[in-house]
């Protein structure tokens, strides 16, 4: 359910979806897996990597789709 903050400002009106905080997540092990040989010596299985990056760029078309859906149902509603 979103919140209705039309009586804040528009700068003070941003609110993060949960996917933002998935995402985050999926971004910094893929980090540490594409970084982790030279900084810590760790050598990821190529598997890993390819999965974490399939995650990554499907939640971020699908965080996208959402806030494009959103955005017409609440243009439909004004």
């Amino acid at each position: 359910m979103r919140k209705n903050n039309r009586h804040l400002p528009v700068s003070q009106s941003f609110e993060l979806s949960g996917i933002a905080y998935i995402l985050a997540f999926l971004i910094g092990v893929l980090a540490f897996l594409l970084f982790g040989e030279s900084l810590f010596g760790v050598k990821p299985d190529p598997f890993w990597i390819a999965l974490l990056m399939g995650l990554s760029v499907s939640a971020i078309a699908f965080w996208v789709w959402g806030e494009i859906r959103n955005t017409d149902k609440d243009d439909k509603n004004d």
